[in-house]
């Protein structure tokens, strides 16, 4: 998949997520998609508005964000 980034941060527990924004369609569940990386290699050259192709497992919706795991670049 791929999407714009809205954001990426580090949690304490040193996990990376890059936040993506979903395009809207009428009747969706998602607007965002955060997307959880084990290893980092390779975001730092992206950054917020920026495309991202990325692959990874789903592992949930929670509220309007769709968390995918195990992340990687593609």
């Amino acid at each position: 998949m791929s999407g714009t980034i809205k954001s990426i941060d580090r949690s304490e527990r040193g996990e990376i997520s890059v936040e993506l924004l979903v395009p809207y369609h009428w009747g969706g569940k998602a607007w965002f998609m955060r997307c959880i990386f084990n290893d980092s290699r390779g975001l730092e050259q992206y950054q917020a508005g920026n495309p991202i192709p990325l692959i990874g497992t789903v592992a949930g919706l929670r509220g309007y964000t769709l968390t995918i795991k195990d992340c990687h670049l593609q």
